[in-house]
């Protein structure tokens, strides 16, 4: 680029001394310079901005990496307390169902008892007035009654 515009710069001042031509060409090489300094520092400070998005982007990726696992702990806590709480309502329905199952046992038990003891009197009773039955008969085959005395 300087090379270019030292050559023609050489060909349009003809009519100026050598050293106003170089003179011109160290200017022009100058502002060159210069204008690539300035653009170097605007890439260096765009880079420099770049450079701080990636950082603030790291910085949020473990942001949000670091919540992601406070929130797991937080669900994988509260279900883990919903289910002690499920085993132990569990665990307490059972319990009670056996203790009523078991009260339900020991009143039919106490019902059969009852009923057995009120069979067997009656059964009792039955036996005692068919032998009562059977005892009166046989003693009015044995011995006449005294109203039904044969008469001679």
């Amino acid at each position: 680029l300087v090379e270019s515009m030292s050559s023609s710069q050489k060909t349009t001042s003809t009519s100026q001394s050598p050293f106003e031509a170089e003179q011109k060409e160290l200017e022009a090489t100058d502002n060159v310079e210069k204008k690539a300094s300035e653009a170097i520092q605007k890439m260096k400070s765009h880079l420099d901005e770049i450079s701080k998005l990636m950082d603030n982007i790291q910085v949020n990726t473990n942001s949000i990496d670091d919540e992601v696992l406070k929130c797991e702990k937080m669900v994988n806590s509260a279900f883990n307390e919903i289910q002690s709480a499920i085993d132990k309502r569990k665990e307490t329905l059972i319990n009670e169902l056996k203790k009523t199952a078991k009260n339900k046992k020991l009143s039919l038990l106490l019902q059969h008892n009852e009923l057995n003891n009120k069979y067997q009197e009656s059964q009792n009773k039955i036996n005692r007035h068919d032998e009562s039955i059977q005892n009166n008969q046989s003693n009015d085959k044995i011995s006449p009654s005294p109203l039904t005395s044969p008469k001679a």
